[in-house]
């Protein structure tokens, strides 16, 4: 109980910088394979906290492990990057129409906090294995023409 208290605390202490993240990421929309500025918040975002970075090569995401240090299993936390096109969302990017009414802005403040929560709170001293942050991009489905363009390209083997 104490331990789940502490990992509490340490996400509430940094209350403040997980919602700004999210909102700076709202405020940003991309859509699939396009995401690289989205990316770079992240990169932003992540770069004051002790983890390991991969950045991906040809897409835009990254990869950020939490190594215990300790052997055990690997477990992933998961947050898209990609925003949908709704150009008559009060929100919608005037340029392109995409907003983030998919809520994946949430889903990445959601895994700064889970970082910041299992960093600072001392918890990870109890745990094993490795923990990896996967910031990812496309799970909308959506503009297919220019995912097949991708694929033409070699850039991609699949559409999503």
């Amino acid at each position: 109980m104490i331990m789940k208290q502490e990992l509490y605390a340490a996400i509430r202490r940094s209350g403040r910088a997980i919602i700004d993240l999210g909102e700076r990421i709202y405020r940003n929309p991309e859509t699939g394979f396009k995401e690289y500025g989205t990316a770079r918040i992240v990169t932003e975002a992540f770069a004051g906290l002790p983890l390991t970075q991969q950045k991906f090569t040809d897409i835009p995401g990254l990869k950020l492990t939490l190594d215990t240090g300790r052997p055990g299993p690997g477990v992933a936390i998961l947050g898209e990057l990609d925003a949908v096109t709704c150009p008559s969302h009060a929100d919608a990017n005037p340029e392109t129409g995409a907003v983030h009414a998919c809520g994946h802005n949430i889903q990445i403040a959601a895994m700064y906090g889970a970082a910041i929560g299992l960093l600072q709170s001392g918890i990870i001293d109890q745990l094993c294995g490795r923990i990896h942050f996967l910031a990812v991009p496309a799970e909308e489905y959506i503009e297919i023409a220019f995912r097949k363009q991708l694929i033409n390209s070699g850039t991609l083997s699949f559409l999503g």
